[in-house]
């Protein structure tokens, strides 16, 4: 028997079991049990940490301390009087602990993403909700997925939980699906490994709560994907107990009502309170013995005449205050009416104004750091800086207004700004004159002129006019100059200067920069291209300059494979022929004269094609080439002539000493 004292002073008890006076024999033994009290029990039951509502039921206990007695009903309520040497407490609970502990697993209304990049979709049916995970393209292990309330104060080591979750399979994962229940690291929970695609597949089990946790608020639901898949994840229920649940159940509305009251009574005070969890006080009343007296509550609602003697309130919200005698340290308040309130019963001495309206006020003296007035009568006004959005009238006049800084949105009227002595910055009808002075005291400088209208004649040009100008004193005396009077450190987009145009065109595909006459459409230079060679363009024809100026180059430097040839040219020239023709007159160029002896190029380039190239869209005759065979077969014909003169000499040789000999050679 362990005594009251015993219990009280030693955690950790050791029962054993011993046989006395037996060498050998077996000892069984079932349905152990050891209860606290003087009353032995009648039959065997389970001990109240394994019932699953609740960890006491009906239930009697005195300590040294105090006398506690406890009353429940299964999965509804539970009452507790509680009595101590300072006094009593007795509390109503209403906490429903036997439904499904994840808050709102129909809508997901308070979920959120486990780890970056999770893929979440929301989808469902018409009568609940799913939250999709989409995972693809990994190698290694993610997790991702997300998590939830699960609405719960505490778990117990040890104790049993059962689920039921209903999955929709697009995508068959390579790994499993994870549930945990976390607070900081993980408590409990249990992973699923679909084998099948398909909707609406139903998973049930029970997993064990591995750590004691108690918490003031909801602990976190986490479910995750191990690798890659698609799975749609609904209905989740996760009930107390060893038993999975047959249905589904939201138990959202249950979890949101349950309250608890709590009745105290200590030496000197008397409270009442309500409670919706632990650490969640709604409202409470302490009655204390000190004369200080408590109301907590977020809804506290006082109806009817009150009379309060003397109150100091930290914050309110007065929709109505009538008073007799109003004092105040401070008063804050967008708007003060009243018509007690005149301005002769305003007096101010040296006070700050951060915003006044007045109909009409008259003031000795006034300083504002920022006013607003819509008409101002004054004698003078005297300034370091006006700014101003529209300033005009027939009295303000440049020697009246001095100021290193005059800033304005609108100035009406011809308005002029000196530059130097002689310079200025003058807006005039139908333009803009500036006159910058060489130096300060100078009458000549560079005047640029801004011209909206046409019509002024060629030294007053439409647009921007940029000049010499040797005396801003007389006028028109812009004059020629070799001066650059406008540089740019930039590119200039213009579409052409002078009676030149410039624009962008294509050469077989690839872009060049044209230049060409101002009203010319047949005729210009191109440059750039696939190439980046200059082009001669007429008529749609692109001429390149490199092919023209290449026939002329023969440095050695720009040749490989040097060699004597072989080649007989009169056997080309043989198989050349002739021809005479007249050329087509194109465009308003001048006709070419009649060619009595010419090649066709087409002829040529049957013999051989290196002969011939292509340059804008035509073929040409590579000039220097023919020449040079035309130089090869008259070098070949001086040496036929020498073989034939060295024979003549010969024949005339035999004669000579045989005249007997007749070869039909006359002297």
């Amino acid at each position: 028997m362990v005594t009251d004292e015993m219990f009280n002073n030693f955690k950790n008890f050791e029962l054993q079991f011993r046989i006395d006076g037996a060498s050998s024999g077996k000892f069984h033994w079932r349905a152990l049990m050891i209860t606290t009290g003087d009353i032995f029990p009648n039959y065997w039951t389970k001990p109240i940490e394994d019932l699953t509502t609740v960890t006491a039921f009906n239930e009697v206990k005195d300590t040294i301390g105090s006398h506690t007695r406890t009353i429940s009903e299964q999965g509804k309520s539970i009452s507790q009087i509680l009595q101590t040497s300072e006094g009593l407490i007795t509390r109503v609970s209403d906490l429903i602990d036997n439904q499904n502990l994840v808050y709102d697993p129909t809508n997901f209304s308070k979920y959120k993403e486990r780890e970056p990049n999770s893929n979440l979709i929301m989808t469902g049916t018409n009568e609940y909700k799913l939250l999709r995970i989409a995972q693809s393209g990994r190698t290694t292990n993610g997790w991702r997925g997300f998590q939830m309330p699960l609405h719960s104060q505490k778990f117990v080591a040890g104790e049993k939980l059962s689920y039921r979750v209903n999955l929709w399979i697009d995508v068959l994962p390579d790994g499993k699906v994870g549930f945990e229940i976390k607070s900081g690291n993980s408590i409990g929970g249990f992973t699923i490994s679909p084998t099948r695609t398909g909707a609406a597949q139903i998973f049930t089990g029970t997993f064990t709560i591995n750590k004691t946790v108690t918490k003031t608020d909801d602990f976190g639901l986490h479910i995750w994907l191990e690798k890659n898949g698609t799975v749609a994840v609904g209905q989740i229920s996760i009930v107390r107990g060893s038993q999975p649940p047959n249905n589904f159940v939201d138990s959202t509305s249950f979890q949101q009502i349950a309250t608890e009251s709590l009745v105290q009574q200590h030496q000197g005070s008397y409270s009442i309170q309500n409670l919706t969890n632990a650490g969640s006080l709604i409202s409470g009343i302490n009655l204390g013995a000190n004369g200080i007296n408590r109301i907590i509550g977020k809804a506290t609602h006082i109806t009817g005449d009150t009379l309060i003697d003397r109150a100091v309130i930290k914050s309110g919200m007065i929709d109505k205050l009538k008073t007799s005698n109003f004092e105040s340290g401070s008063v804050t308040t967008m708007v003060l009416a009243s018509n007690s309130v005149t301005a002769d019963k305003i007096v101010v001495d040296q006070a700050f104004f951060n915003k006044l309206v007045a109909n009409e006020a008259y003031l000795r003296q006034l300083f504002a750091k920022n006013a607003f007035i819509n008409s101002v009568q004054s004698v003078r006004i005297d300034a370091s800086q006006i700014k101003s959005g529209l300033l005009s009238g027939d009295r303000i006049q440049g020697g009246t207004i001095t100021g290193t800084t005059i800033s304005g949105g609108l100035l009406t009227g011809e308005t002029k700004i000196k530059l130097g002595a002689y310079g200025s910055f003058d807006a005039i009808n139908g333009g803009l004159q500036i006159n910058v002075p060489r130096q300060f005291n100078s009458k000549d400088g560079l005047g640029v002129q801004f011209i909206g209208s046409y019509g002024r004649g060629d030294n007053v040009p439409y647009g921007l006019f940029i000049y010499k100008d040797s005396d801003f004193t007389t006028g028109n005396t812009a004059s020629d100059s070799d001066d650059f009077l406008l540089t740019v450190e930039g590119y200039i987009k213009a579409k052409g200067i002078g009676w030149l145009k410039y624009g962008k065109s294509s050469i077989n595909g690839s872009t060049t920069g044209t230049i060409s006459y101002w009203n010319s459409n047949n005729v210009s230079l191109d440059f750039g291209g696939s190439g980046n060679d200059i082009y001669y363009s007429y008529n749609g024809n692109a001429y390149s300059l490199w092919q023209i100026v290449n026939q002329h180059f023969s440095d050695k430097n720009l040749k490989e494979n040097i060699g004597l040839s072989n080649y007989k040219a009169l056997d080309f020239i043989k198989r050349f022929q002739f021809k005479e023709y007249d050329w087509k007159k194109i465009g308003n160029r001048i006709q070419k004269a009649h060619t009595k002896i010419g090649l066709i190029a087409q002829d040529v380039q049957q013999i051989d094609s290196s002969l011939v190239y292509e340059n804008g869209g035509f073929l040409n005759l590579d000039n220097t080439r023919l020449t040079n065979i035309a130089l090869k077969g008259i070098q070949e014909l001086i040496l036929d002539i020498r073989k034939l003169n060295k024979r003549l000499e010969m024949l005339e040789d035999e004669h000579r000493f045989n005249p007997s000999i007749s070869n039909g050679v006359v002297d």
